[in-house]
């Protein structure tokens, strides 16, 4: 996988017999870390290069001085699952996020909450990705609040394949989102780049074709 973290089982999320030093995707049981895992791995999402028209000099040169930072770059990131629950709490380059899932055959006991928060720009550049990710989050039905760059988003009492879908959605909203507050450079950019991800261009396609754009 592109983000790597520890799993702690909390009971039924992993297979019995399965290896405790690295876990195949084969040995995962736990339904919400499976369907994050989907979304993850979705072809095309940016997971190893940075976004079109970003500042990454900027990024490498924060990078140098993060490590007196509370949580530096490069920490494990941990997932707490069980066979209906995840608890996932990651540093993904400049940013947290944290995803928290019940999904299970009981719809009302069905729940998802996403949080996520910093980077590696200027507050302004982080605030309009905050509020891309907001504007997604609410197209996909979530109770959703933004504050600066912390974004907070909560769905609940849904039935399990939408639970699914959801958590799918938010595994490549992880890729597509890493280091795009460095393309954030006015605020037009958090709806083109919604529409962007709605559309399933998560390479961003249509910002390269149209470098002008970005600036306009």
């Amino acid at each position: 996988l592109p983000l790597h973290f520890l799993i702690i089982d909390l009971g039924g999320g992993i297979a019995p017999g399965a290896s405790r030093s690295k876990i195949r995707a084969g040995d995962i049981i736990s339904a919400p870390l499976l369907a994050l895992i989907e979304g993850i791995m979705t072809p095309g999402v940016r997971w190893n290069e940075p976004a079109p028209a970003s500042d990454i000099s900027g990024l490498l040169s924060r990078s140098l001085l993060d490590s007196a930072a509370a949580r530096p770059v490069g920490q494990q990131n941990y997932a707490l699952i069980s066979r209906d629950y995840l608890n996932l709490n990651a540093r993904v380059d400049f940013h947290f996020a944290m995803v928290d899932s019940v999904c299970g055959n009981g719809p009302r006991e069905n729940y998802i909450r996403f949080r996520f928060k910093g980077g590696g720009t200027t507050q302004v550049q982080r605030e309009r990705r905050a509020k891309f990710i907001a504007e997604v989050l609410k197209g996909y039905d979530f109770f959703t609040d933004q504050q600066g760059d912390l974004v907070t988003a909560t769905i609940l009492e849904t039935e399990n394949d939408e639970i699914q879908q959801r958590l799918e959605m938010l595994g490549r909203l992880m890729g597509f989102s890493r280091l795009l507050d460095a393309s954030m450079r006015d605020d037009s950019m958090p709806g083109k780049v919604a529409r962007a991800f709605q559309e399933g261009d998560y390479n961003l396609a249509s910002l390269k074709e149209k470098p002008a754009d970005a600036d306009a």
